[in-house]
């Protein structure tokens, strides 16, 4: 059973130009909402103005407009403070996942890289700590901190 539901939902490699009309087309259909919905605003006081008319004479078409302006903020509000970050995740975890991401391979390759470079510059490290050590304890025999017969030994034995 779970490998049909995998290969139902399992995900297609598409060309990019496909996304891209995709991405495209989301982001002019965003003033193409605005002003469908402005049409259907005027189209609905157009057709409902007679009854509201009954029951509340007073009510105008911007306190119409206000309403409707104060219920897009309220959802802009909430997607801003719910859902924008989830999807955010989502997009980041798609672009991460499998070969999709062409920058995969360098973000590995410099990782190990990294790993590396770390090894061995802690074994450069180790290897001056241990000649300042040694050039400290030639110092104090300079010095007269330590007697020649000392050196090796730690001090306090």
């Amino acid at each position: 059973m779970k490998r049909i539901i995998r290969a139902i939902l399992k995900q297609h490699e598409t060309p990019p130009w496909l996304g891209g009309l995709k991405d495209l087309w989301s982001r002019i259909t965003v003033y193409l909402s605005i002003v469908t919905a402005l049409m259907m605003a005027i189209t609905m006081w157009t057709t409902e103005k007679p009854n509201i008319s009954k029951y509340a004479s007073w009510f105008s078409f911007p306190m119409f407009l206000g309403i409707i302006a104060f219920g897009a903020l309220v959802l802009a509000l909430i997607e801003w403070k719910v859902m924008y970050s989830s999807g955010y995740k989502f997009t980041q975890r798609q672009g991460y996942m499998g070969e999709r991401n062409p920058m995969r391979a360098d973000i590995e390759q410099i990782k190990a890289t990294q790993i590396s470079d770390k090894k061995e510059t802690d074994e450069k490290l180790e290897a001056m700590t241990k000649a300042i050590e040694g050039l400290a304890e030639a110092l104090k025999i300079r010095d007269g901190e330590k007697k020649p017969d000392e050196v090796g030994q730690k001090d306090g034995d």
